[in-house]
C-alpha cells in the first residue's frame, strides 16, 4: 500500500516551502481519475505536526489520514480537493476537527473556494466540534470569512448551530464581532438569529461588549445596539459597559457620543476597579474629540465640577491640547473670579470646540460676557435656547438683563 502512486505523490512535508512546490497537480488527478478508490484509503504520512493559523502555535494530526486531509495541509489546489473530497474522508475527524477544520487552522490565509466546496460537500461538518469545542462557524468568523461564504454557511447551517458556543462561551456572532466581521455579515446573523445579540460568554460579554473592545465599525456599533438597546446597559464580569470598553480602546467620536446619546447615565457607570468611562478615555489616550466630548459631558453634572476631577484629565498624555482644556476648564469650574481677559478666552476656546455644556457654565457664572460674543440678532433665539436648556432661572435672568435690547419692541 506504501507503494502507492497517491501516497507517493502526497507524501510531501507542508510545512517546507520547497516541498510544497513539488506537488505534482496533474499526476494527482490522472492517478485519482485511473483508482478512484485510493482516496477513500488512510495512509501513513511522514509528518505530524504543523503550523495552527487560529492560535498561532503548532498542532498534531495523527501521521495516519485520509489524502484529502494531507492535500490540504499542503495547501493543494481546488482541483485536487475535489478530486480528493470522498464521503468518508470529509466524515473523518480528528482532535483538530473535520477536513474543513483543516482547511480554515492550516493555511495563513484560508482558500475560501476550498471552504465553499467542502461545505458543499459536507454541510454537517459545520456543526462538528474540534477539541476547544470551536465548530466550523466559529472558524469561518475567526478566520474573517467573506459574505459569499457567510451567505452559503447560513443557508446550510441549522439555527442551533449559530447559537453553539465554544469552550470560552463564545457563539460565532461573538467571534464575528471580535474579529471586525463586514457589516454585511453582522447584519446577515443578526437577521437571521437575533437572539444570538443576548448571548453571553464566559466573561460575561455579549457581542456589543466585543465589538466596543475590538473597535468594530461605528456602523456595526450602532446595529447591534438598535437590534438590541438593553445591551448598552450591561456590565461584563469586570464591570465594563459597552461604553467602558469603547473609550478604554480608543474608539472614534462616532462610537462613543453614539453609546453615550443611547444612554448618558453610562457616562457615571463605575467598573470593579472604581472607573467610569470618562476615566478611561483619559487614562488610554482616547482621540482629542472624544476627551472634549466626554468632558463637556462629564461636568455638566453639578457633582462634578469639583476641580479635584481636573486631576482625571491630567492622566491623559500631557500634550499641549490638553494642558489647555485644563486650563480653561478651571476657569469654569473653580468658581474664583477672573479677569475679563481669561474668561473671554475660555468661552471663545469652548465655542469653538462646541463644548456648549462648559460654555454655559462660563456664561452661568459670568452673565455679562454675552456682550463680547457678538451674536447677530437672528442667532440669538438659539442662544437663548442653549442658555434655557442648561442654566437655572437666576442665571438665564442675568444673561437676559445683559440682553435687554434684543427684547424690544416685544409685548
Amino acid at each position: 500500500m506504501f507503494n502507492n502512486s497517491i501516497f507517493k505523490l502526497l507524501d510531501l512535508n507542508p510545512r517546507s516551502e520547497v516541498e510544497r512546490k513539488w506537488l505534482n497537480t496533474d499526476a494527482i488527478l490522472k492517478e485519482t481519475k485511473k483508482t478512484p478508490l485510493n482516496a477513500e484509503l488512510m495512509y501513513t504520512f511522514s509528518t505530524q505536526c504543523f503550523p495552527c493559523y487560529t492560535w498561532h502555535s503548532d498542532i498534531f494530526i495523527p501521521f495516519r489520514r485520509f489524502p484529502l486531509h494531507q492535500a490540504i495541509l499542503l495547501r493543494a489546489p481546488i482541483t485536487v480537493i475535489d478530486a480528493l473530497s470522498c464521503t468518508v474522508a470529509l466524515r473523518e475527524k480528528f482532535e483538530e476537527g473535520t477536513a474543513l477544520h483543516l482547511a480554515l487552522k492550516c493555511s495563513p490565509e484560508p482558500s475560501w473556494d476550498v471552504v465553499s466546496l467542502l461545505l458543499e460537500r459536507y454541510p454537517q461538518a459545520v456543526t462538528e466540534e474540534d477539541h476547544h469545542q470551536f465548530t466550523a462557524l466559529h472558524l469561518l468568523f475567526q478566520r474573517g470569512a467573506p459574505l459569499e461564504v457567510v451567505n452559503l454557511l447560513v443557508s446550510k447551517c441549522p439555527d442551533y448551530a449559530l447559537m453553539h458556543k465554544n469552550r470560552f462561551g463564545a457563539t460565532p456572532l461573538h467571534l464575528a464581532c471580535h474579529y471586525k466581521a463586514l457589516f454585511e455579515v453582522i447584519f446577515l446573523l443578526t437577521s437571521h438569529l437575533p437572539g444570538a445579540l443576548k448571548e453571553v460568554d464566559k466573561y460575561g460579554c455579549m457581542p456589543l461588549h466585543l465589538a466596543c473592545r475590538y473597535r468594530g465599525s461605528s456602523e456595526v456599533i450602532a446595529l447591534l445596539a438598535s437590534t438590541w438597546p438593553d445591551a448598552i446597559k450591561k456590565k461584563d464580569k469586570c464591570g465594563d459597559t459597552p461604553l467602558h470598553l469603547a473609550c478604554a480602546n480608543k474608539a472614534p467620536y462616532e462610537v462613543v457620543s453614539l453609546l453615550f446619546n443611547s444612554w448618558p447615565r453610562a457616562l457615571e457607570k463605575e467598573d470593579k476597579r472604581g472607573r467610569t468611562p470618562f476615566d478611561w478615555a483619559c487614562l488610554k489616550d482616547a482621540p482629542l474629540d472624544v476627551i472634549y466630548f466626554m468632558a463637556d459631558k462629564w461636568f455638566r453634572n453639578k457633582k462634578r465640577r469639583h476641580c479635584l476631577y481636573l486631576r482625571v484629565l491630567a492622566c491623559h498624555e500631557l500634550d499641549e491640547d490638553i494642558d489647555v482644556l485644563c486650563v480653561h476648564a478651571s476657569v469654569a469650574l473653580n468658581g474664583i473670579e477672573k479677569s475679563y481677559t481669561v474668561v473671554n478666552d475660555a468661552l471663545l476656546y469652548f465655542i469653538q470646540l462646541k463644548m456648549w455644556n462648559f460654555v454655559l457654565l462660563i456664561i452661568s457664572s459670568y452673565p455679562n460676557m454675552t456682550k463680547t460674543m457678538e451674536f447677530q440678532t437672528n442667532q440669538m433665539a438659539d442662544y437663548f435656547s442653549m442658555v434655557g436648556k442648561v442654566c437655572n432661572l437666576t442665571g438665564l435672568w442675568n444673561v437676559l438683563l445683559n440682553e435687554q435690547e434684543i427684547l424690544e419692541g416685544v409685548y
